[in-house]
């Protein structure tokens, strides 16, 4: 049984395809990487899924979540969808830990107090020195690298069945990528969670994933 599905996805912009016919699918537990050189379409792609897609695109085709049409109410605790910027994603006036227990309180019903302590284990695992001190800063005071896994934290706070990441290694030097992509996927498979990677950068995979898959090969894209 396929944990997502999409069939015959469609995405135009007035009369421009910017992807035709896109076919794949991802089972249960399963690390996939997404692959396609910048400009393709991949990151409408990932928006797609989770129906973020931006005013002026529109979407044909069907995509399922265990088989189920997706909706906005699975977002969250069913998927994540992480961005390649963290600083565009995080709330610069909110602080590091009431980004991640806000999500915690409202999908998991979590009282302040317990949030507080999901909070800071996912914090912990994901390798954020001296999360407690983390925990009350604002997103200023941390590095590219730190907020990109607080960003992942939030998400896997809520113990998603699948977490969707495009390009979230970007900006990150080749260091913190590799200890970030190996964190991610033992947290993952720890977590018998499904992963979505993806990236135009091949040199990464190797890595992280159980499969690979050119999004030239879905569909006719680009035509």
């Amino acid at each position: 049984m396929s944990l997502l599905n999409i069939k015959n996805l469609t995405l135009k912009c007035g009369t421009r395809k910017i992807l035709n016919r896109v076919n794949f699918s991802m089972k249960k537990e399963e690390i996939v990487a997404l692959v396609a050189p910048s400009g393709s379409g991949k990151s409408l792609l990932a928006k797609s899924i989770m129906g973020l897609l931006p005013e002026g695109i529109e979407s044909e085709g069907l995509i399922t979540f265990n088989d189920k049409p997706f909706t906005s109410t699975m977002r969250g605790k069913e998927a994540g969808l992480i961005f390649q910027d963290p600083f565009a994603a995080l709330n610069p006036t909110l602080t590091i830990g009431q980004q991640i227990t806000d999500g915690i309180i409202e999908h998991l019903g979590a009282s302040k107090r317990l949030a507080k302590e999901i909070a800071l284990t996912w914090m912990e695992r994901l390798s954020i020195p001296k999360s407690a001190l983390r925990f009350d800063q604002y997103p200023i005071n941390l590095s590219g690298g730190m907020l990109q896994r607080v960003h992942i934290a939030s998400f896997l706070a809520l113990k998603p069945k699948l977490l969707i990441c495009d390009e979230i290694t970007t900006a990150l030097d080749a260091t913190t990528k590799l200890q970030l992509l190996i964190e991610l996927k033992r947290i993952v498979k720890e977590e018998k969670s499904s992963l979505l990677f993806i990236t135009h950068d091949r040199g990464c995979l190797k890595h992280l994933t159980d499969r690979i898959i050119p999004l030239q090969t879905l569909g006719d894209s680009n035509d």
